[in-house]
């Protein structure tokens, strides 16, 4: 709301009572308002104290259901042939000097000496399969006893041959797959 007064000016220049003489007007102007602009009182309405904004809290997303993950598909057994077993041993054995060497059928391995081992695809006469029938692929693992002895390249080369070194004591477990076929040696470091 603005007051609005006209009146001459005196030869003072004092609106004191010229003000009065001349008379006074209201004039009442709308003000633009704005989106967020909080509404003033009036008379007749009490002021209103805004309060802290409340947001709704998010409702918990739909916990998803659990699909059955696909079985695997089983690859096909690969055909043996005439493998029945495969025999892992010890083919010779080398020691320091001054270490006793025991006999290669005792799967024992002195620490410090180096056995050479071979695996053996057999039928089940325990015939020697030929290599034309097993072909080369042979997979060579460590079940067990990985402190006790190092599986190493052969000193005799062939896929067919490892080299086992003796760290420390105790028991080990070299294991050699061939065409689906396993077969292990279970032996001992003294």
């Amino acid at each position: 709301m603005i007051l609005s007064c006209r009146a001459p000016l005196g030869p003072c220049g004092l609106f004191g009572l010229a003000l009065v003489a001349a008379g006074c007007h209201t004039i009442t102007e709308d003000l633009p308002t704005r989106a967020n602009q909080v509404p003033l009182p009036t008379a007749s309405q009490p002021a209103a104290i805004p309060g802290p904004v409340v947001t709704p809290a998010p409702s918990p997303a739909p916990t998803p259901s659990a699909t059955p993950a696909p079985a695997p598909t089983p690859e096909p057994a690969e055909n043996p042939g005439r493998i029945d077993s495969i025999r892992v041993g010890f083919f010779g054995i080398k020691c320091p000097k001054g270490t006793p060497t025991p006999n290669n059928g005792w799967k024992q391995l002195p620490a410090g000496c180096r056995g050479f081992v071979t695996a053996t695809p057999k039928d089940k006469n325990n015939i020697d399969v030929p290599p034309k029938e097993h072909g080369p692929h042979i997979r060579w693992e460590l079940d067990y006893g990985d402190s006790q002895v190092d599986v190493l390249e052969p000193s005799f080369p062939s896929d067919f041959n490892k080299d086992l070194v003796g760290r420390r004591e105790g028991d080990f477990g070299l294991c050699a797959t061939v065409k689906g076929v396993k077969g292990c040696m279970h032996g001992k470091v003294t």
